[in-house]
């Protein structure tokens, strides 16, 4: 039996796993690049939680991955905590809907 005293969380290794996982699901033609890399490394923190959906839709471009990661710097840096919460959780059923539509196959999008 094997055993490892490395722990969850946010280290380099987890950021090194989620990239990796993102890069895997892309086509070698749209392999992130070093600055994209680097901006979802120093976001990881923040943004780990919503990486899966770069590895659910590989055909994001690294325009579009910017564009995200921006839109979530200024929505959390809304300082009306209430209005925030309220555009936020508009912000996560909208990227539900994209996921629930592309899991029912009506709109497959192509890899």
């Amino acid at each position: 039996m094997a055993c490892t005293s490395l722990a969850a969380g946010e280290g380099p290794s987890q950021v090194y796993l989620m990239l990796s996982a993102i890069n895997s699901a892309r086509p070698q033609e749209m392999q992130l690049s070093s600055g994209t890399v680097q901006l979802l490394a120093a976001h990881f923190a923040a943004l780990e939680n919503w990486y899966p959906i770069f590895v659910e839709f590989p055909s994001l471009d690294e325009n579009s991955i910017k564009r995200f990661v921006d839109t979530v710097d200024r929505l959390n840096g809304m300082g009306n905590l209430v209005l925030r919460a309220n555009v936020m959780g508009a912000f996560q059923a909208e990227l539900g809907y994209g996921r629930f539509w592309r899991g029912s196959g009506r709109f497959p999008m192509s890899n």
